[in-house]
């Protein structure tokens, strides 16, 4: 059976993502704050590697749109991602599969949030883009791809202008997770070193 492993999927879309594979038959796992493992800690780190095993990682820790010291947004974002992607590659390599998929923002695109929150969000991106040119990993049938979340609506969380945005609504947690077990697919084997924004519309890069 194929495994996976969820960072910070006790709420939000991190929750969604494990129902949305565990419905599609892939076995997972997940490590947040909530079952013991504050990967914002080497301690909280250290207790999930040796967990790390899956055939799928997804990065989905982070956090710090509104709130963190640097230090917090960077450990959660950027370290928990490296070091989590670094533990699960050699396990991937022999089984000649594998897919890490990263949540990180639109705002890791473009401005429109905390700049601490823009930088490692786009730190996320720089370092999947080139993990993705690793012919080592890449040629074993590994891909690496980054999901750009908009603005999702999350229980406990506030709501924006929804009359602002374009398709006048926030997106779902379950439609970020529907991509993602996507790009976890067989059917999206030919997809690598892509960052898709899934926003309604909502960044304005081109």
């Amino acid at each position: 059976m194929t495994r996976a492993l969820v960072t910070g999927g006790s709420r939000g879309i991190g929750a969604a993502i494990c129902a949305e594979l565990s419905m599609h038959g892939i076995r997972v796992d997940s490590v947040s704050r909530s079952n013991g493992y504050d990967l914002a800690t080497y301690e909280g780190l250290e207790a999930a590697r040796r967990r790390v095993a899956p055939d799928i990682l997804i990065n989905n820790v982070g956090g710090g749109g509104r709130h963190g010291t640097e230090d917090e947004v960077f450990s959660k974002n950027i370290a928990a991602m490296v070091k989590l992607s670094e533990w699960a590659l050699p396990s991937m390599l022999d089984r000649r599969w594998g897919r890490i998929v990263t949540i990180s923002s639109i705002h890791g695109r473009e401005y429109g949030s905390r700049p601490i929150f823009m930088a490692a969000k786009a730190a996320q991106i720089a370092w999947m883009k080139g993990m993705s040119k690793d012919r080592r990993y890449v040629r074993a049938g590994i891909t690496f791809n980054t999901v750009c979340p908009g603005n999702v609506f999350v229980e406990g969380k506030p709501r924006v202008d929804e009359e602002a945005l374009p398709m006048g609504r926030m997106g779902t947690p379950q439609e970020v997770a529907a991509l993602v077990r996507f790009l976890c697919s067989n059917d999206a084997g030919w997809i690598n070193g892509s960052t898709i924004n899934i926003d309604g519309g909502e960044s304005n890069a081109i």
